[in-house]
């Protein structure tokens, strides 16, 4: 069972998130949808983890474009090194 609760605005860790996710804005001309903790709990070993879920909206004219977004993430992730390893990105498709 995951639960998704909307990060708490203001405190250090908000803002150096929120930095990355205007720079994910500016660089890939999509929208941000919210920052957000994800809890993810197993039940059967009864851990907990924690990670950090960037959202963005994808219009329709965006959607050819979600593959070179995707790896665009990838990427980037990868040479932030460990520090970022419990950031998440998620993309939204408008209905």
């Amino acid at each position: 069972m995951d639960i998704i609760v909307e990060l708490p605005k203001g405190g250090k860790s908000y803002k150096q998130i929120l930095k990355l996710a205007e720079k994910f804005e500016k660089d890939l001309n999509i929208r941000l949808a919210g920052i957000y903790y994800r809890i993810e709990r197993s039940i059967m070993n009864r851990t907990m983890a924690t990670s950090v879920v960037i959202a963005f909206y994808l219009d329709n004219q965006q959607e050819d474009r979600l593959e070179k977004i995707k790896e665009y993430f990838e990427e980037y992730r990868k040479s932030l090194g460990s520090d970022w390893i419990f950031v998440r990105v998620y993309v939204c498709k408008y209905l």
